[in-house]
């Protein structure tokens, strides 16, 4: 889906389970690229009721619970229902808690899992500390802004710095980024990518037990939840 995706286990674990990890990715790209014209998601519209792949199916059917829950700044369907689909703020994200739950099936419970800077740790890290995730720095290419510290945490940070103005219908342009914290990176990623198209417009936040988020403004200000006081470091924009 045009991005990397990172797997480290401090401790090491069978090539076998790498394999399958990357195989799951593979899937997913065949399945959900809006950049294949061939994948299930760019061909939607050509199946009939009952017809699409199981794992479309599951992955709309979230689409459309989170729709009403963000008051509608989380759309999978961007042109309206009858145009294209693109579950894609929601579909990376949910394709690595899969990669998780495969790697703590084979008895793995220190990972760290990243796809296109999006992330989720477990455990330890090495050397047995604890994971650091950085928030990227809006502005400088090399730099983070913050800081979460420890495990188990997923982590999700939307906004133009990377890919420009990608993101449709946002509500105005007070934020530079977006990142949501909890424990699914599916959800996290989709609710950051609602919080900056809602400019950090956050009445519906509450509604999701469990997360909380971190936002930069153009005024260079950091503002947080509360529930990110105890693992949070270095909030601050120069």
């Amino acid at each position: 889906m045009g991005t990397a995706v990172t797997v480290l286990v401090p401790g090491g674990c069978p090539a076998s389970v790498f394999d399958e990890a990357f195989a799951w990715f593979h899937r997913v790209d065949r399945t959900f690229s809006t950049f294949r014209p061939d994948s299930a998601v760019s061909r939607w519209r050509e199946f009939r009721p009952g017809e699409a792949p199981a794992l479309v199916e599951e992955v709309l059917d979230r689409c459309s619970e989170l729709y009403p829950a963000t008051d509608g700044w989380f759309d999978a369907w961007p042109d309206g229902p009858e145009g294209r689909v693109d579950p894609s703020g929601y579909v990376k994200g949910w394709s690595v808690d899969v990669a998780a739950a495969l790697l703590e099936g084979a008895g793995i419970a220190d990972y760290c899992l990243a796809a296109g800077g999006d992330v989720k740790v477990a455990g330890k890290g090495p050397e047995g500390r604890p994971w650091r995730i950085g928030i990227q720095h809006p502005t400088e290419r090399l730099a983070v802004a913050a800081v979460l510290e420890g495990a188990p945490r997923a982590g999700a940070t939307s906004g133009a710095s990377e890919r420009g103005a990608h993101i449709r219908g946002r509500r105005g342009a007070s934020l530079l980024s977006a990142t949501v914290a909890g424990p699914r990176l599916g959800t996290a990623d989709a609710l950051a990518t609602a919080l900056f198209a809602a400019d950090g417009a956050a009445g519906w936040f509450g509604r999701f037990t469990g997360y909380d988020y971190l936002t930069i403004g153009t005024d260079r200000r950091v503002r947080w939840t509360p529930g990110l006081d105890a693992c949070l470091a270095s909030p601050a924009v120069a």
